[in-house]
């Protein structure tokens, strides 16, 4: 999916609902690991023992995204990448400037090849995706 991203000739807001397909099946790879109910279309929060599962609270994507990066010890900013996948899922396109989307793009393609990286333990230094891969961040 992040290379099918990078092909040229798709429209932005595309290439930005399939970087959020890839957080959201890394989101639930996470919730799976971690042996979160998964219940009518929701991961749940199973901290109520008592309750039955549909009574569980549902677990949001911002929520799952945080407990997934701090599990791998991020916490990247996820304000604007909450925002940007709402009015992407919901709307389809985005009124945001382009430039403005093209830095919104960037910035979940950092996140996520770090999380990656990280994921798989990865210790030493790799290419911002932000940067045009000349600048180099270390892990």
């Amino acid at each position: 999916m992040l290379t099918i991203a990078e092909l040229p000739v798709q429209p932005l807001e595309v290439k930005i609902a399939q970087i959020f397909i890839v957080m959201e099946n890394l989101k639930g790879t996470f919730a799976t690991k971690t042996r979160r109910p998964f219940f009518k279309g929701y991961f749940r929060n199973d901290a109520y023992p008592k309750r039955p599962l549909h009574k569980q609270p549902r677990i949001g994507f911002e929520a799952l995204l945080t407990l997934m990066f701090k599990d791998v010890c991020m916490k990247p900013s996820l304000g604007r990448i909450v925002r940007l996948r709402n009015e992407i899922i919901h709307f389809g396109l985005s009124r945001k400037p382009y430039s403005s989307l093209r830095k919104d793009y960037d910035y979940c393609h950092d996140v996520v090849r770090e999380y990656l990286l990280r994921l798989l333990h990865y210790e030493g230094e790799y290419l911002l995706y932000s940067k045009a891969s000349r600048s180099i961040a270390a892990l």
